[in-house]
């Protein structure tokens, strides 16, 4: 009788040991597919970002393409010219304001004087 309760006992410890051992083999695997499936999204997002940062530089090199050609940089040339006439003349006729108002001042304080 001792015998079949060691013999029991034993297959008992060997029965564990089997269950424990693929106990712990699904879980490496888990954890595998886990890292797995990490790693794929990670690629993934990486080659969203690739193809968006492709896009965004195709989109660019368009615009930069139109901005060399001649007829648009003329007429961005005529517009800055334009802007600069506009400015200068803003400039004269606050100039002239000024000299309006100095000339307003100057001849009130001679009528005071006169007074």
């Amino acid at each position: 009788m001792l015998h079949a309760h060691l013999h029991l006992a034993f297959d008992s410890v060997v029965y564990a040991m089997a269950c424990s051992k693929k106990r712990r083999l699904v879980c490496a695997r888990v954890v595998r597919q886990i890292n797995n499936l990490r790693v794929a999204v990670a690629f993934d997002t990486f080659v969203c970002n690739v193809e968006a940062t492709r896009e965004r530089h195709a989109k660019v090199r368009a615009v930069v393409s139109r901005w060399r050609s001649s007829s648009l940089a003329l007429v961005l040339e005529c517009w800055l010219r334009f802007v600069e006439l506009r400015v200068r003349e803003c400039e004269r006729e606050t100039q002239r304001e000024k000299e309006v108002e100095r000339e307003k001042e100057g001849g009130s304080e001679r009528d005071n004087e006169n007074e």
